[in-house]
């Protein structure tokens, strides 16, 4: 009987002694590691996106010879005499202006005729020749055709009423204040990098030089053939 009792308490005191330490180790969590630091990447800019190269502006074209002359004509106010053709009719004169490619006669526009624009021909005699129709709205026609000879001016008037025979008139005159109209103006001269570079009398380069291995001789094979 007292052995049985001293056995237990033995047992139990090594329950308790090794129980709680072998609990603790199993359940004892493990240190928590470091959290990785992110480090935030900079982007690298792209490469720029390539801008279009700026075009250049089409080249004018020059001037015409009729643009030169309508340059000259152009403002100017010519104080013709208007002769008639038939033994019955009466001479008198006008003021013909000439402005904005349009005409007109100061004596028609105030009788309905506006200015209209006008056709200009160049002559290889060194004569320009100009001409219009007017009409009006009560009825007729005037046709002109007239030449510009520096600073005079001859011409043909003819008037074709609503009613009644036409007529026509010869007139002559001169530009008011002196100015002349004359075929001429020199194109403008070429570019430096547009003019040929050969001296005068040479002939010209053909248009495509043969190559080097054209224009050797070819050698002749030496052999049976």
């Amino acid at each position: 009987m007292l052995h049985r009792i001293w056995h237990v308490p033995l047992v139990f005191g090594l329950v308790i002694a090794t129980g709680p330490g072998a609990a603790w180790a199993v359940t004892e969590a493990p240190a928590s590691e470091p959290a990785l630091a992110v480090e935030a990447v900079a982007e690298e800019p792209g490469p720029a996106a390539a801008l279009p190269a700026p075009s250049a502006p089409p080249a004018k074209a020059p001037p015409s010879q009729e643009d030169l002359v309508r340059a000259q004509i152009d403002g100017t106010r010519w104080l013709l005499e208007f002769t008639p053709m038939a033994a019955d009719g009466k001479a008198y004169k006008d003021t013909v202006r000439f402005d904005a490619r349009r005409t007109g006669a100061e004596r028609l526009v105030k009788q309905g005729f506006p200015e209209t624009n006008y056709t200009l021909t160049l002559g290889d005699d060194g004569v320009a020749v100009w001409e219009t129709m007017q009409s009006r709205e009560e009825g007729g026609l005037v046709f002109w055709r007239g030449e510009f000879h520096g600073q005079t001016m001859r011409g043909i008037l003819s008037k074709h009423p609503a009613e009644g025979p036409a007529e026509d008139y010869s007139f002559t005159g001169r530009e008011e204040k002196g100015r002349s109209v004359a075929l001429g103006g020199a194109p403008p001269a070429l570019a430096p990098s547009a003019v040929s570079t050969l001296p005068a009398g040479s002939p010209a380069a053909p248009a495509s030089a043969p190559t080097a291995a054209q224009s050797a001789p070819k050698k002749k094979k030496r052999g049976w053939w």
